[in-house]
Formats: structure tokens, C-alpha cells, sequence
């Protein structure tokens, strides 16, 4: 497929009785945390399993357009070296949808930039939560103004000493691990002070351990995160495989009973997205790990009951597997759904019925969801309003019968071969 955006209806494969071995690719969130620490050193960094995908590719032209040198070794393997060039003129960049990418540079330019700045993209970009992240940076000096089509950023210079930082983590990690990335990038480092209850606690146990990797060796407490300055490459690292993008093919096996390997994930970096297996453990679907690959074996048997506040990436796939599964299901902890590429607590809401089945909410954070009570192609294209996780949900939920989807290439942002990888889960005889 072209990265053209289109509305084409996409037929989605069904009636599945093997599955082929998949390859996982690299995981987004690893790759852009990497490639800013790795642009932020006068080393080069050499970088294996980066993922292909529009999030990435947006992030490297930025780095690129920043000042780092970048060279593809192949398409999976890159080397990158800063340090970043930071103009008093001023700019313009262009993150396409990409929200890590955004709150990365922005915060990172905020601290080290010399002349404005003007942040711009598409779809929900501009419209992702940014006020904790702002009130933060402005109390260290920087001014961040919103005008239709764009963020404007004037940077502040960081004083000479350690900063200390207050910041709300309960509505967006990304705004602590965007901080904390700067924080170690400043010589004198920081303490980054939590104002209230941390969520999604394994994306920043990510961002620390991709530090660590990079010289800056911290850990997170409960109520403050304190971070020394400076940061060294380590020459080489790899990426793992994305356990948000394996999810999909994961429960694709758990929801047909069918045994599927798949290739390229691992267990050293904290993807919080690996808490499926947990999950998967407690309704009868077993792992096991030969040779590095993933073996999965067994059928949800029972109604998943799981506050997914930890992993809330795992909610439209879960929820889709819900929606053809057993018995009722219980999802907690989505209250950042709502702020995602799309509402995705309302999108997931319409898949459920789109499929057949039914749903009960009580607040924006949790969902009842009840299975279909009758077997039946979806009727029409379903949606995922360029949302990339949607769309896998929906592909998912549409095994047992077939469908069709609107906007494929909305799995793009992350994944461009998932409709490749997901078409091939038919092994050939």
C-alpha cells in the first residue's frame, strides 16, 4: 500500500485454521526514546530493529533537521550522532501524528533551543494533553503559546545547578519521561517531584532503562524521580520487539485456539504491553519461550477482568477479543484513553457494537463489555478514525467472520507490514 491517506473498504481474513510464524518489528516507544538520547551525544550510536513507520520516520527528520547525522545501514539498522545544532532563527517542525515525538522536543528544546520554535502535524496532534507539561516548563522560564495549526515554543536556558521540577504524572507519562530525558541531558541533572499517584508506571520505567543504557543511572521512587546530568553512548544497542504491535497476533491465537510463534520480542527492555501474558495466564492461554521465539497455546476460556492503567495500549485489542469471546469482561484503568490518536474509549465502544456485542460504562475509565450473542459478519467498514490501534482491534475481532475496514492505512503511524504480517497468519499447506 502507498502512505497516500484513503477510505478504500479493506476485506479482513477469516476462518483461520493454522497460524504462520510472525515477525514482531521493533517497538516505537523504545526507538524514540533511543534515538533523542542518541542525538544527544558527540558519539555515534549504532541502532538495530528500528521499526519503519511514520512516527519514527517523522522523528528522524526532525533530529536530522536539529542538526544529528544519521546513515541507514539497511532498513532496520541506522547510526546517529549529535550533538544537535540549536539556532537562534527560528524553526519549524513538522511531528505528523506523532505525540511522543512532540512532547520529546518539545520539552528538550524548551531547555537547549536558543531560537523559537514552531511544532506543527496532523490529526489530533495539536489537541493531545500538554497543560502539565507546559505549567512545568514554565516555571522554569519557558513561554509555549498555542495558535491555530501550531506550538510555539521560546526556550529558556537552564540555570548552572540541579533543577527541581513538580509535575502531575496521573494524565500523561510521557510528560515526566519527556522532562526526565532533559533532565539528564542537563550536566547538573534534576528531581522531577510527583504531585500526585503515578499511572502507566512502565513507560517510565522505559525511559529509566534506556537511560541506564545511556550512562544515567537513576530509578524511579514513588513520589519523586532524581535524576543525574549526563549521558553517555553505549556504541551499540538493539531494539526489542513491540509487544503493542505483537498483541494483535497474540490474541488472534488466544481467541481461535490456534498455536502461533512469533518472532522478535523479548523480556530485557520493560514493555509495559508484556502484562498481556499475565493476563492471557489466568483464562488458559499458556507461553513459553524456545530459541528466543514465542510459543502460544490455549483458548480464552472465561471473562477477563484486568485494570489496564499499566498497559493502557492493550485496551482496543482486549476489548475486541472481549466482544467474540465466552462470558462478560471487566476493563479498568482507561482513563487516558480518551486523549489517544482518537477518543479511543468511545472508538472501542463503537467496535464492540459494530461486532455484536454490548457494552456498559460507568465513568470513562472502566467498560463492561458483554460477547455477541450470535455469530455474523459486521455489517459496513468499520472506522478506526486514523487510529492505528483501532484498526487492529478490529481486524481481531473480525477473524471469526470477516469484515471490512475503513482507512487501513492508518496502521502506518507504527506498523506499515501489519496488514502484510496479518494476512499471512493463513500458513499455506
Amino acid at each position: 500500500m502507498s502512505s497516500s491517506f484513503t477510505y478504500d473498504l479493506f476485506p479482513l481474513p477469516h476462518g483461520l485454521s493454522r497460524f504462520a510464524d510472525i515477525l514482531i518489528p521493533g517497538s516505537k516507544s523504545s526507538t524514540l526514546r533511543v534515538l533523542l538520547l542518541s542525538a544527544e551525544s558527540s558519539k555515534t550510536t549504532r541502532i538495530q530493529n528500528i521499526p519503519r513507520s511514520d512516527d519514527i520516520s517523522a522523528m528522524l527528520k526532525a533530529l536530522e533537521y536539529l542538526g544529528a547525522s544519521i546513515k541507514f545501514l539497511d532498513t532496520t539498522t541506522i547510526t546517529i550522532s549529535g550533538p544537535l545544532f540549536h539556532s537562534q532563527e527560528a524553526r519549524e517542525i513538522n511531528l505528523g501524528e506523532s505525540g511522543l515525538s512532540l512532547r520529546l522536543l518539545l520539552s528538550h528544546l524548551s531547555l537547549f533551543g536558543r531560537g523559537p520554535v514552531r511544532f506543527h502535524g496532523q490529526g489530533r496532534l495539536l489537541d493531545r494533553p500538554l497543560v502539565g507539561l507546559k505549567n512545568a516548563l514554565a516555571h522554569l522560564g519557558v513561554s509555549i503559546a498555542h495558535e491555530p495549526g501550531g506550538i510555539i515554543v521560546t526556550p529558556h536556558s537552564l540555570p548552572s545547578k540541579a533543577v527541581e521540577i513538580s509535575l502531575d504524572p496521573s494524565v500523561s507519562s510521557q510528560w515526566v519521561s519527556a522532562l526526565a530525558l532533559s533532565l539528564a541531558h542537563h550536566p547538573y541533572g534534576g528531581i522531577i517531584n510527583f504531585t500526585k499517584p503515578i499511572i502507566s508506571k512502565s513507560y517510565l520505567d522505559l525511559t529509566s532503562y534506556w537511560m541506564n543504557i545511556f550512562g544515567c543511572h537513576q530509578f524511579i521512587q514513588s513520589t519523586q524521580w532524581k535524576i543525574p546530568g549526563g549521558l553517555s553512548s553505549p556504541g551499540s544497542c538493539a531494539i526489542e520487539g513491540d509487544w503493542s504491535s505483537g498483541a494483535a497476533f497474540i490474541l488472534a491465537s488466544a481467541t481461535q485456539g490456534i498455536p502461533i510463534t512469533l518472532k522478535g520480542l523479548g523480556t530485557k527492555e520493560p514493555q509495559g504491553d508484556r502484562f498481556l501474558l499475565d493476563i492471557l495466564s489466568k483464562v488458559s492461554v499458556t507461553h513459553r519461550w524456545i530459541n528466543n521465539d514465542l510459543h502460544i497455546e490455549g483458548r480464552i476460556n472465561r471473562g477477563i477482568y484486568e485494570n489496564l492503567s499499566s498497559c493502557p495500549d492493550l485496551a482496543p485489542v482486549l476489548a475486541a477479543a472481549c466482544a467474540i469471546g465466552l462470558e462478560s469482561s471487566h476493563l479498568g484503568g482507561l482513563q487516558t484513553l480518551k486523549d489517544k490518536e482518537s477518543d479511543r474509549f468511545q472508538r472501542i465502544l463503537d467496535l464492540i457494537h459494530w461486532l455484536g456485542g454490548s457494552s456498559e460504562t460507568t465513568s470513562c475509565s472502566e467498560m463492561i463489555i458483554h460477547p455477541r450473542t450470535s455469530v455474523r459478519k459486521p455489517l459496513g467498514g468499520f472506522d478506526p478514525h486514523r487510529d492505528h490501534r483501532i484498526a487492529f482491534a478490529a481486524a481481531l475481532g473480525c477473524l471469526p467472520t470477516g469484515g471490512s475496514i475503513l482507512d487501513p492505512l492508518s496502521v502506518n503511524k507504527t506498523f506499515p507490514d501489519f496488514w502484510l504480517e496479518w494476512t499471512r497468519l493463513l500458513e499455506l499447506q
